[in-house]
């Protein structure tokens, strides 16, 4: 900009210097003749144009060096910018980076979480189930069967026991003298008849088995880890208490059948003692070998279309093939 100031300057003054050369030789006036004007452009003409033509040809040199840094300059700020853009791109590569492993980090705290969530929830499901186990043999040790507890039942035998025992007498109480077809029929009414008049004797021992079963069905474990706990929880249970179930959930004093569906699902029958008279149509059942009809076992299967048992709360108890899947 001061270049262009400067030959604007040099412009003026040769002007002016020229016009103060002429006045001061010539003096200031007009000119009579058409000549004499025509001398006078010329004068000035031939002084002031080679002048202008230095000076132009000066300042389109200094224009074309000026765009020529200018085109320099953004040559530089173009490879600047090129720079700054591949600092970006890098920049970005490197938030990617960053951000993906944030993400697989985040997963991995995520699943961390998620495992620490899933071992205390087993823990919690442990403890309270074996909790509950406890408080079944806590409830199984308060059992009592005599004249007393069963009242107003009556006690023919005189029978007094406790715990485990208790169910043995149950089961003698419930079963009839006499092996003929009419008196096998009678032992679950005779059992319906101890609900009623009798619950207090064992109705809360089997609420409580009721109840760790329906835990371990509601635990939200794999199949396999259910069968697991039900198999412990099966361990439980002496022959004549699981006989003494059996009874129970064919009972519609106790339920709608909620608990015998339980049974079946987890199998809670396997190691019910069975010595099978299916070809006259009975079998007798626990210790006691109380007689029962074969159309009770039925109740506790499920057949599909073709009549095979597709479910079965005998599991593979060898003494009721007949009621348990066959393995092809």
């Amino acid at each position: 900009m001061k270049a262009v100031n400067w030959i604007i300057f040099i412009a003026v003054v040769a002007v002016i210097a020229v016009f103060s050369a002429f006045i001061d030789k010539f003096g200031i006036g007009y000119w009579d003749k058409v000549e004499e004007w025509a001398q006078t452009g010329d004068f000035f003409g031939g002084i002031l144009n080679p002048i202008f033509a230095f000076l132009s040809l000066i300042l389109i040199a200094y224009t074309l060096m000026q765009n020529k840094k200018a085109l320099e300059q953004s040559k530089v700020a173009l490879e600047q910018s090129k720079d700054a853009l591949k600092q970006n791109e890098s920049a970005l590569e490197v938030g990617n980076e960053e951000l993906k492993l944030s993400r697989i980090e985040f997963s991995k705290s995520v699943e961390a979480l998620e495992s620490q969530v899933d071992q205390f929830n087993f823990q919690r499901f442990e403890n309270t189930f074996f909790n509950m186990l406890t408080l079944q043999n806590e409830i199984l040790n308060t059992v009592v069967f005599n004249s007393k507890s069963i009242s107003p039942l009556k006690n023919p035998k005189g029978e007094s026991s406790t715990s485990r025992a208790a169910f043995s007498s149950i089961l003698r109480w419930i079963d009839g003298e006499d092996e003929n077809e009419d008196e096998q029929f009678t032992t679950l009414s005779n059992y319906d008849l101890f609900q009623v008049q009798a619950n207090q004797v064992v109705g809360h021992y089997y609420r409580n088995l009721y109840q760790i079963i329906k835990f371990i069905d509601d635990s939200g474990l794999c199949d396999d880890d259910k069968e697991k706990y039900a198999r412990i929880l099966r361990a439980q249970l002496s022959s004549d208490e699981i006989a003494v179930l059996f009874f129970n959930c064919l009972s519609p004093k106790v339920d709608s059948g909620q608990f015998k569906s339980f049974v079946i699902t987890y199998k809670m029958l396997e190691h019910l003692t069975v010595d099978p008279f299916f070809h006259v149509g009975f079998a007798r059942i626990s210790t006691q070998s109380v007689y029962v009809p074969a159309s009770y076992f039925e109740q506790y299967v499920v057949r599909g279309a073709d009549d095979n048992v597709i479910e079965s709360a005998f599991g593979t108890n060898p003494a009721l093939k007949k009621f348990t899947i066959q393995k092809i």
